[in-house]
């Protein structure tokens, strides 16, 4: 990674949901740092984290808005429909939010930009077996030597 991607801080609130095509409301938190944990659990939420409300096959996140700001999230970036609907109720939150047309599609476009500033070196293990210790062994070697990430469990959804 090069120093000026190293020097770099992440965007602020304003700046990431300019990117995903949005606004922060309330403006006011715009210029706020974004965080950069982001998390679609409500029950895996850091504090002062990011929450996706994503709509799933089982569930809908937009019902966990209010458990993910309990829990810490200080951002939460959700669908514009829901949002028009709710407006008035999230004026209290606490928390800055960010409406999308996709919040999944959005923070996939948030990720993208990010990734094509700071233009990370990237590995990618395959296969059938063995992956998750390869990837743990590879992260192991390196990490003293260069920033490296890893994940921190196995999303093998």
């Amino acid at each position: 990674m090069s120093e000026a991607a190293r020097a770099r801080k992440f965007f602020t609130i304003g700046e990431a949901a300019g990117a995903m095509g949005s606004v922060c409301r309330p403006e006011s938190r715009g210029g706020d740092p974004m965080p950069q944990s982001f998390r679609a659990d409500s029950r895996e939420v850091e504090r002062g984290g990011v929450f996706i409300a994503m709509r799933g096959e089982r569930t809908d996140g937009h019902e966990y808005i209010e458990d993910a700001v309990r829990r810490g999230a200080s951002v939460v970036i959700l669908e514009e429909g829901w949002f028009g609907r709710n407006a008035e109720g999230l004026k209290d939150l606490g928390a800055a939010v960010i409406p999308v047309e996709d919040p999944e599609r959005s923070v996939a476009l948030l990720a993208e930009r990010w990734l094509g500033m700071v233009s990370p070196k990237v590995v990618g293990i395959t296969g059938s077996v063995g992956k998750t210790t390869t990837r743990e062994l590879l992260h192991g070697a390196i990490k003293d030597h260069m920033r490296a990430h890893s994940a921190v469990k196995s999303y093998n959804t």
